[in-house]
């Protein structure tokens, strides 16, 4: 079989992105979101590992719901106990794909999984979209489907007197999958009238929130990035 031609070196690292590492175990430790981001680049053509971990106990049961994303997702799983995945195991999935539910019993203190799901983002001036979609727990019908951009990068920018996004030194873009996962679920958790199914009228609980903590990341990146402007703005004035 012939070799591919073309240069294979690896470029160096873009400007203001030095090469990071991270020990997956020791950063799960203050992980507080699922799909936590393990390094700061979420831009252009950058690679993007987040990790997750689901225990087991009461009221640890993570619902399900429908991700759609227009790039690839490589899964590792890097440890298990009484789970479907095994740790060591490496997939790609559909892009269209379904995630929760690892456990068949989700109230056992003995289950865990750790695992770490890497995407390469689009290039510059690619489009890349995702989408979430949450159903009926009874027949699956979908009741919220929420599509965004993955490119939203000055969503959280702090803003100049004319409202224009500023990037501020150190500022890299939050991933897009977990700040609009939590503004796409909290009126949806708050409204028994959007998660009553219309197919079969079940009342579906209110996604499971403190399972995945899409809100907490969230909203402590709006606190972190009004107090990075907070700090800027007082250095100006020093």
């Amino acid at each position: 079989m012939d070799r591919i031609s073309g240069d294979r070196r690896i470029g160096a690292p873009k400007a203001g992105k030095p090469p990071l590492k991270v020990n997956v175990f020791h950063a799960l430790r203050s992980a507080n979101t699922s799909l936590m981001p393990l390094f700061p680049y979420t831009g252009d053509g950058d690679l993007v590992s987040g990790a997750t971990i689901f225990w087991g106990g009461e009221n640890r049961d993570s619902g399900v719901f429908n991700h759609e994303n227009s790039v690839d997702e490589v899964a590792i799983t890097v440890a298990a106990s009484k789970s479907r995945l095994r740790a060591g195991f490496v997939h790609v999935g559909a892009r269209t794909h379904l995630v929760g539910r690892h456990f068949e019993d989700p109230n056992d203190p003995e289950i865990m999984m750790a695992i770490v799901v890497t995407q390469r983002q689009a290039d510059e001036g690619v489009a890349q979209s995702e989408s979430l979609t949450f159903i009926c727990d009874n027949c699956q019908e979908p009741l919220l489907k929420h599509r965004f951009s993955s490119k939203n990068d000055d969503n959280f920018a702090a803003r100049d007197e004319n409202g224009e996004p500023v990037r501020l030194p150190g500022f890299h873009a939050p991933l897009e999958t977990l700040t609009e996962g939590a503004i796409a679920i909290e009126p949806f958790n708050k409204s028994e009238e959007a998660r009553t199914c219309p197919k079969c009228g079940t009342v579906n609980e209110p996604f499971a929130l403190h399972v995945w903590g899409w809100d907490s990341y969230y909203k402590n990146t709006v606190a972190a990035e009004r107090g990075r402007a907070i700090l800027f703005a007082a250095g100006a004035e020093a």
